[in-house]
């Protein structure tokens, strides 16, 4: 969940319910989404949960210590996400593209 929650495509809707400095917005949010229950044998669900734990893995590094290879890992990992996130709601390719130019790029909130 928190891999789909910190995905480009959620954040850009959260923005339009969050208010101003409030960042994410309250937790209540989630019941905005249709953020789909994991399914073992869904081949997307299984790939967004493995994505997740290997951004997990290059966070520490990143935000502990600075590590900017780390740093550079986990940008890749993030548009990986963006994208299976991005197929689970119908998002094409140019849409994903238009929604990360208006969020400026792949800062994240961690969860």
């Amino acid at each position: 969940m928190c891999a789909i929650l910190n995905s480009s495509p959620v954040r850009f809707c959260v923005r339009s319910y969050a208010s101003a400095g409030r960042g994410f917005g309250a937790p209540s949010i989630v019941k905005h989404f249709r953020i789909p229950k994991y399914v073992k044998g869904n081949e997307s669900h299984q790939e967004i949960s493995e994505l997740s734990k290997k951004a997990y893995g290059l966070a520490k590094p990143y935000y502990e210590q600075k590590d900017l290879e780390a740093r550079e890992e986990l940008k890749e990992v993030e548009g990986e996400i963006d994208k299976v996130v991005a197929g689970l709601y119908g998002i094409t390719d140019d849409e994903l593209e238009e929604v990360r130019k208006t969020l400026g790029g792949f800062e994240r909130r961690r969860c």
